[in-house]
């Protein structure tokens, strides 16, 4: 659980919103049939109290291909709420500080909230250059996403006029085949400059884009995602980029 029946309490939480809490915290973004089956809360109640959730901001409401979602609003967050409420609770050192404090961190769970990371950065650094570091990994994962998802977003990418200078790992062309035509052609379309760095460099099935503001990694195993928002942060990524490049060969 979140928090405990005395956290409960004080953060004026009712004990089936919690339930509804606890199924969004284990399972990532769910549709509103999915979280009432999971929670054991009839669908109607289940409508009223995120609606409810959604007003105090404990919950996010997402659309995505015509289906609406629900998540969690950036859990990370609720976290510190409870810290604030309890400072005395058991193991809290005073000299520990959020990352969160330092710069802007916002978590995304689940296959949905992914594509809707790429989506909403996307959006918001048209006309960009922007960074990308495929390993293989990525490529073992990313198939279990539906290909028409990646073209459309491929497609938002081409619409915002954003080029990506890539840096892939040397054998990729052996998961491609695996994967669909129409993807493979509107991935490649996206890319400025691409670059080949040595196989098993980066034993890794996370992907990093780096923008001009900001930084995402998408781990594909785990269906999570980071967005950390911080100059000096994003600057030691981008110098990253550039050494691991460095190391690489032009395609």
């Amino acid at each position: 659980m979140l928090w405990n029946e005395e956290q409960r309490q004080a953060l004026g939480i009712k004990k089936k919103e919690q339930r509804l809490l606890d199924v969004l915290h284990k399972k990532g973004t769910l549709n509103t049939m999915e979280l009432a089956f999971e929670a054991k809360v009839p669908r109607v109640t289940v409508m009223r109290l995120l609606k409810n959730l959604k007003e105090r901001g404990f919950v996010a409401r997402q659309t995505l291909l015509n289906e609406v979602r629900w998540s969690l609003v950036r859990p990370e967050l609720l976290v510190k709420r409870i810290e604030k409420t309890f400072s005395n609770m058991p193991g809290n050192s005073k000299n520990t500080l959020p990352l969160s404090d330092i710069a802007s961190v916002h978590v995304y769970r689940g296959p949905h909230e992914l594509l809707e990371s790429n989506k909403k950065l996307f959006a918001a650094h048209p006309g960009e250059r922007i960074y990308s570091i495929e390993p293989n990994g990525v490529w073992r994962h990313i198939a279990k996403v539906p290909a028409q998802d990646w073209v459309h977003l491929n497609k938002l990418l081409k619409q915002k006029k954003i080029i990506v200078e890539l840096l892939i790992e040397e054998g990729y062309e052996s998961y491609f085949k695996s994967i669909e035509r129409p993807l493979q052609e509107s991935f490649f379309a996206l890319v400025g400059e691409t670059y080949i760095f040595p196989k098993n460099l980066m034993r890794s099935s996370t992907e990093v884009l780096i923008f001009r503001d900001s930084a995402l990694f998408l781990d594909w195993e785990q269906f999570v995602a980071v967005e950390i928002k911080n100059s000096s942060t994003v600057a030691m990524f981008k110098g990253m980029f550039s050494l691991l490049k460095s190391h690489s060969r032009r395609m």
